[in-house]
């Protein structure tokens, strides 16, 4: 006998855009727990350096698709109408974007009074001004991000102490950590002009660092000092969270292609060949000296990341115990070398790596393919916009 629900879904739409892909997922948030009725990504193809503007349209077409097939595929997982679920069903649609299409910003302010005072809403907003106002100071890069998509107070601290509700207490030091993200304003518009196209509906923007990094807050309480290590196709970002706040970001321009672009000039083939003989290097399914030369150019991709990420740590002396690894389940094992590579430097960390066996007791998967940024996503939309939360 069929099970019906009682509860009327409440459908939404996630989007994800990355350095080199685009991702999109429809979430049933009518229970408890998340489910993801259907998710996709589409990857640009890996050529040759292109400027912004043809990485823009590259992306733009690639969100076009995944759009159309996003509702031709939920409408018939729902037995609905095409423009129905275009048109009726979508509730909420968030879009969360990475490097380069985002920029974060964080600053640490500081101040200490001769006497205590006693904490308002109102002196530490015009605090929070103060410091804002001063860190700006309009460059060329500031320009172009002209756009603010968030801007946050992430942490406060009086007297040295972390405190979620400053208001009302007494202090005669105040310490906040602020979170921002910009993003270019014609960029935005393009990408909503597209969404409202398909699905009706206004888009609210956030960056991969604080979905996550809210994501992370709410499933993982207890881990208060991190690094949240995110790697996509072309970028690394590396957010330190301590005392349970943003600390510092850092990006770089490697990701989980360079294995797939170091085949590919090494073995002359496409990049979709380049990732079955990564796979049967991985499963070590082929002939000793297949294995050797791909594992060689394996090694060098690795250290190639390895030297970059390492760099970072010791340029922040970053003395954390955990790391939280999100990368498409397929490249994990090697990043989570890299990281084990025995230095003085990542020895001691303990990794977590965000995949489908770690995230899959908060939401439910069903039958997609597993996908951590759009996993991530849902929980950081259930916590900031559910009605459940």
């Amino acid at each position: 006998m069929p099970f019906f629900r009682n509860i009327k879904p409440e459908i939404n739409l996630i989007v994800d855009i990355s350095s080199h892909s685009v991702g999109a997922a429809l979430v049933d948030f009518a229970e408890n727990k998340p489910a993801i009725i259907i998710s996709d990504r589409l990857f640009l193809p890996i050529s040759k350096e292109e400027s912004r503007q043809q990485l823009e349209n590259s992306i733009l077409e690639h969100l076009d698709q995944i759009l159309e097939k996003t509702i031709r595929d939920g409408a018939h997982k729902l037995h609905l109408k095409y423009s129905e679920l275009g048109d009726k069903k979508i509730e909420k649609i968030l879009c969360v974007m990475a490097s380069p299409w985002v920029i974060p910003k964080i600053s640490i302010s500081k101040k200490n009074y001769e006497k205590t005072i006693q904490i308002t809403d109102k002196a530490l907003d015009e605090f929070l001004k103060d410091e804002a106002t001063s860190a700006d100071a309009g460059s060329g890069k500031d320009k172009f991000y002209s756009v603010g998509l968030e801007k946050i107070l992430i942490q406060t601290k009086l007297n040295g102490y972390p405190i979620k509700n400053p208001a009302g207490r007494k202090a005669h030091e105040i310490e906040a950590v602020l979170f921002e993200s910009r993003a270019n304003l014609e960029w935005l518009e393009r990408v909503e002009k597209l969404i409202y196209r398909r699905f009706h509906r206004e888009s609210f923007f956030h960056s991969h660092i604080l979905s996550t990094f809210t994501a992370l807050e709410k499933i993982f309480p207890e881990n208060k000092n991190y690094l949240l290590t995110e790697i996509t196709g072309e970028t690394t970002e590396i957010t330190l969270i301590e005392d349970g706040g943003i600390k510092k970001s850092f990006g770089f321009d490697i990701g989980k292609n360079v294995f797939l672009r170091n085949i590919s000039q090494r073995f002359n083939v496409d990049a979709e060949v380049a990732l079955s003989f990564l796979k049967l290097y991985e499963e070590k399914g082929a002939e000793q000296k297949f294995n050797s030369d791909v594992g060689e150019t394996v090694r060098q991709a690795e250290e190639s990341w390895r030297k970059n990420f390492t760099e970072f740590l010791m340029k922040l002396n970053v003395n954390t115990p955990t790391i939280f690894l999100s990368v498409d389940t397929f490249f994990a094992p090697s990043f989570k070398r890299c990281i084990e590579n025995k230095n003085e430097k990542t020895e001691k960390y303990t990794i977590i790596n965000l995949d489908a066996l770690t995230l899959g007791r908060f939401l439910e998967l069903g039958d997609n393919s597993y996908d951590p940024i759009l996993a991530l996503s849902v929980l950081f939309l259930r916590k900031i916009h559910s009605r459940h939360l």
